[in-house]
């Protein structure tokens, strides 16, 4: 499942950017409520990305949730998490901890959300029973 399948619905819009300058400029130009950011982007860092909204007066406290597959260092876990709101790393469950990190951030109503949306989150929030 693509980020825009996960994270689209009727209420709510996801404009996607191939590339960090991409982004930049979009956000630049439209609100936006959230953020997802991968850090491997084909034209700059995710930091560098997440510098730039950090130095952008009107993007300063524009939540971003990092979803990412690179393995990170402890230095660079250290300051992701000084730039970005949440941290989601790609594994088994980071899909539904993925829509939940940007449900919490959009106020989303998890009874309004698409039922299988709804049984991801139940998943993720359902202690396993041995």
């Amino acid at each position: 499942m693509t980020i825009q399948a996960l994270l689209g619905s009727d209420d709510i819009d996801v404009s996607v950017s191939a590339t960090g300058s991409e982004a930049l400029t979009t956000l630049a130009e439209e609100p936006f409520d959230c953020v997802v950011l991968d850090l491997r982007l084909p034209d700059m860092s995710g930091f560098e990305v997440l510098e730039r909204l950090r130095d952008t007066p009107s993007l300063r406290d524009l939540p971003v949730v990092v979803f990412t597959g690179k393995e990170l260092s402890s230095e660079e876990d250290a300051r992701l998490h000084t730039l970005a709101r949440s941290v989601v790393v790609k594994g088994v469950e980071s899909p539904e901890r993925l829509l939940d990190e940007t449900a919490l951030f959009l106020h989303r109503v998890v009874a309004d959300l698409p039922v299988e949306k709804q049984n991801m989150l139940d998943r993720l929030h359902t202690p396993m029973k041995r």
